[in-house]
């Protein structure tokens, strides 16, 4: 099982912050409930996304995109979470998906 080594808090949008992690092979990840939160979604819309995405979705994003979740053991040492298993998902992931949203429904022009 991997290790969430580092932990951190993310403030991306302003009030809203978010649990991330550095694992042991330097990955960053956000916790489950942090793109929950990131996101202003319920845990059945994140389990939705990580089924279906939306149509609109897929040309704003890479080829066989996919939503996963992985299962890691905290051991970083400030974490509330120290000890527990959590889900958390890749920074680069959520970061596409969030493209994807901003391209597909916020008008965000790129050049």
């Amino acid at each position: 099982m991997r290790k969430a080594l580092h932990y951190g808090i993310l403030e991306q949008i302003p009030g809203g912050k978010c649990e991330v992690y550095v694992l042991d092979d330097n990955t960053s990840v956000l916790s489950e409930q942090g793109v929950i939160d990131l996101l202003g979604i319920d845990s059945l819309q994140l389990l939705a996304l990580k089924t279906f995405l939306p149509k609109e979705l897929l040309p704003f994003l890479p080829p066989n995109f996919q939503l996963k979740s992985i299962l890691v053991k905290v051991t970083a040492a400030k974490s509330p979470n120290k000890g527990n298993k959590i889900n958390v998902y890749k920074a680069k992931d959520v970061e596409a998906l969030m493209f994807a949203y901003a391209r597909a429904f916020g008008g965000l022009r790129t050049h």
